[in-house]
């Protein structure tokens, strides 16, 4: 035993120095292939900022958003336990800077604004004939996912969010409760403002409408 410990006590150097050489290594790996990115310039050790990803999400993503508007490349870097990321503003720019077969994760929510004329301004003739945003920017729209294995219930989601806001804004009048911060996104885990947009509402008519049970319409 006591052979055992001395050994352990005398390799302790060698183990503590081939640790930094790992650190030292994966360090000089991350900051070859960061080059000139906006991203952090030392990550912490095998973890990297997979702490920061996990306990303050919107705040990351968010760092790593700025951080690729601050450049006309429109792209920054990270690292996330062994794993080089990239974050790409745009997704068309993805096609030019990546290679066939490579792993890319475009932001959701940038995606979703991408080639709409100001897409914050409510503008209904974006869907108009003449303009057809929403067909010829269909791609942008990563809510439901894409490709052969999106959401299968994306159409009735739709539908269904249509008829709620067309009855709701018939019979309800309603006020956002404007605070400080109250449009910043976070995810839980899906999107939506950090106050849980918080209204007022109040009665547009003295009596709601009265709608057929589901066994009438169906008869």
């Amino acid at each position: 035993m006591t052979t055992l410990i001395s050994s352990l006590f005398s390799s302790t150097p060698y183990l503590i120095s081939f640790i930094l050489f790992l650190i030292l290594l994966e360090q000089i790996s991350y900051l070859i292939k960061k080059r000139s990115i906006p991203g952090p310039t030392l990550v912490f050790p095998f973890l990297g900022n997979a702490i920061p990803l996990v306990t303050n999400p919107t705040k990351f993503w968010n760092l790593q958003s700025t951080l690729a508007k601050s450049t006309n490349l429109g792209i920054s870097a990270n690292y996330i336990i062994g794993k080089f990321i990239v974050f790409i503003r745009d997704t068309e720019l993805s096609h030019k800077v990546f290679s066939n077969g490579a792993i890319v994760f475009p932001s959701v929510l940038e995606s979703s604004f991408q080639g709409f004329t100001e897409p914050d301004r409510f503008d209904p003739d974006r869907f108009s004939e003449e303009r057809k945003e929403d067909q010829i920017f269909k791609r942008n729209f990563l809510a439901f996912g894409a490709g052969a294995h999106q959401c299968v219930g994306q159409r009735y989601a739709l539908n269904h969010l249509v008829l709620f806001i067309a009855m709701f804004v018939s019979l309800i009048d309603f006020k956002r409760d404007v605070t400080d911060g109250c449009d910043e996104i976070t995810y839980v885990p899906t999107i939506c403002p950090k106050d849980d947009c918080r209204v007022f509402l109040s009665r547009r008519s003295a009596r709601y409408p009265s709608f057929p049970a589901l066994e009438q319409i169906v008869k």
